[in-house]
């Protein structure tokens, strides 16, 4: 009977003798029609030492034939991955997620996002972003502004409180639609009254109240989870909810900690950290459009070395004119360049902080609410880092509290 055990070549069994006419060698195919030409099966691998394979190819390949097509849904190779990565910056895109490769999650995960070739960076800077509407982005933020003024100059600190609120709660919101999207379970409603929570509790109660609304945090989403509200993976969607509340939350809340200052500056104080965070966002927009084009970083290759030292420039002058300008308690030039200082460093942090993030979940942007700036997170990510920052400069600076 036929035997399919593995023979070489060059075994001197008795198996050689059984060789077909048309296989030297070889074994005689039982599926193989006696004397036919027909194509063959089971033919045996021969490892030829010391003849080196043809360039470019593998010792294991047949002779060579043209390359088949690609097949969709096979990842890339090599070759074609990087002839797509240096044609991604010559294309219409206007962001990073062209040369991104998103593999299928395992069965029960949910999707990790783009997976990219750490060892590859950008020859040159990407062509700027062609649809962001410069004139909708700077009438929005000039609006935004100008309403944020008014209940200042109304309601003072109240009027602050309002605004931090609306615009924390609809980040947080922004944050989870995101998250959620991209394949997490995380539980919303926990997340976005947590974030509320911590800075109504700021304001109210101070630093102090920050640790309680936390452990209550973390607390429900373990009941979330116990009772069988949630769905599957707890431990991600636990972490990816704690992200947002300590992201959003927790760095949100040190505006309502500036706001509720018990000297009666605290919109002065939300002031010093939104102003010089206006500029570097302006500086770093027009500078990078305009003269950059030196890629800062992997996170988002689309923001240059150029837009970066545009914005912290403009971030310290923004600073030093608003301390000239004497809204109390700043009342030197000094204390303004501290300021700017201080927000030119922390800022950028934030801004490719968020871009980290958007990145990881393959998307561009994680709202859209605001024409010509994305969304809400969108827009205030960088100020974000800097409000922290601004108090903890506050304990310390005896010109901010007096």
């Amino acid at each position: 009977g036929y035997e399919p055990d593995p023979r070489w070549r060059d075994d001197s069994g008795p198996r050689h003798a059984q060789s077909s006419p048309h296989e030297p060698g070889g074994w005689a195919d039982p599926a193989q029609p006696a004397g036919g030409r027909g194509p063959m099966q089971g033919t045996p691998v021969s490892f030829d030492e010391g003849v080196e394979p043809p360039a470019g190819r593998s010792v294991f390949e047949g002779p060579a034939t043209a390359a088949p097509p690609p097949v969709a849904g096979e990842s890339y190779t090599e070759d074609a991955y990087a002839d797509d990565y240096e044609a991604g910056y010559d294309d219409a895109y206007d962001d990073v997620y062209d040369d991104e490769v998103y593999d299928e999650p395992a069965a029960g995960y949910p999707p990790r996002g783009a997976h990219r070739r750490s060892d590859r960076t950008p020859r040159r800077a990407p062509r700027r972003s062609s649809d962001r509407d410069l004139r909708s982005a700077v009438l929005v933020g000039a609006g935004i502004l100008a309403v944020a003024l008014g209940l200042f100059a109304v309601l003072g600190p109240l009027g602050g409180m309002i605004v931090a609120v609306a615009i924390l709660a609809y980040a947080s919101y922004e944050f989870f639609v995101a998250v959620n999207t991209a394949g997490f379970e995380a539980p919303m409603p926990v997340g976005v009254a947590a974030s509320v929570g911590l800075i109504v509790a700021a304001y109210n109660y101070g630093e102090g109240a920050l640790p309680l609304v936390l452990v209550l945090a973390v607390a429900v989403c373990f009941l979330w989870y116990l009772v069988g509200a949630g769905g599957d993976r707890p431990v991600a969607n636990i972490g990816v909810t704690l992200l947002g509340i300590c992201w959003v939350g927790v760095f949100g809340s040190f505006a309502g900690l500036l706001l509720g200052e018990p000297f009666g500056n605290g919109v002065a104080l939300l002031l010093a950290a939104v102003v010089p965070t206006i500029g570097y966002d302006v500086g770093a927009l027009f500078v990078g459009r305009s003269a950059g084009s030196r890629p800062l970083s992997a996170a988002s290759p689309n923001k240059t070395i150029e837009g970066l030292a545009g914005g912290m420039l403009l971030a310290v002058v923004a600073a030093v004119a608003f301390a000239i300008v004497g809204v109390h308690p700043f009342d030197q030039w000094q204390e303004g360049l501290q300021l700017g200082v201080l927000v030119a460093l922390v800022a950028p942090l934030g801004d490719l902080s968020e871009s980290l993030v958007k990145r990881d979940l393959g998307i561009k942007d994680m709202g859209s609410v605001l024409p010509g700036h994305g969304g809400l997170l969108d827009r205030f990510d960088a100020l974000l880092f800097v409000l922290p920052a601004v108090w903890y400069l506050s304990r310390v600076s005896d010109f901010f509290l007096t």
